[in-house]
């Protein structure tokens, strides 16, 4: 019996089937594994967008607040009043109205203000929640010789993904107008 030598053998054919098999796998795999990392990164970038919003809106607001002189807030004669618990910040905006950021029950932040909003408005999507905020306040006194500032520490998260991505923030801000 003569053998040709022009084909496979069925070992040789075996040997390739699983080569090919190894690394279409392998490639599989890193593709998937490139697909969830990509969308975990698309909501930490989601995540990093809301807290930066909410982070602005509030400094904004803050940086433009004015010293309680006719009593509006009913906190007396300040700048700031910081709830017992720390988790909240009122004060009088540039508009002469008591306007308030909150922990509110739903893990979210609220913004107070009667007369822009018919009710307390959440400044971050449902999408994401907190998990940590606190308001702390410095140089509020008045004749102390010190710029008020306030300082807001917040722990963000994203509820559906397993992995749930979070992010802490801690930053402080200074009245713009002299306190002296």
């Amino acid at each position: 019996m003569q053998f040709s030598k022009k084909g496979f053998t069925f070992i040789e054919l075996m040997v390739a089937g699983a080569a090919f098999s190894i690394i279409f796998a392998s490639a599989t795999a890193i593709l998937f594994l490139s697909i969830k990392n990509q969308k975990y990164n698309l909501v930490h970038q989601r995540l990093i967008n809301e807290a930066n919003y909410a982070v602005e809106y509030m400094a904004r607001a803050i940086r433009m607040a004015q010293y309680d002189r006719d009593n509006v807030c009913g906190n007396g004669l300040s700048n700031y009043h910081v709830g017992e618990d720390d988790r909240s910040v009122e004060f009088v905006n540039y508009q002469g109205e008591c306007e308030a950021f909150y922990w509110g029950g739903n893990n979210q932040i609220m913004v107070m203000n009667q007369s822009k909003f018919a009710s307390d408005v959440p400044l971050i999507s449902d999408d994401f929640e907190i998990i940590d905020l606190i308001f702390a306040k410095k140089g509020d006194s008045a004749g102390d010789n010190k710029q008020p500032l306030v300082t807001i520490t917040m722990e963000l998260r994203e509820k559906k993904l397993p992995q749930k991505p979070h992010i802490l923030i801690q930053t402080t801000i200074s009245q713009r107008n002299l306190d002296i």
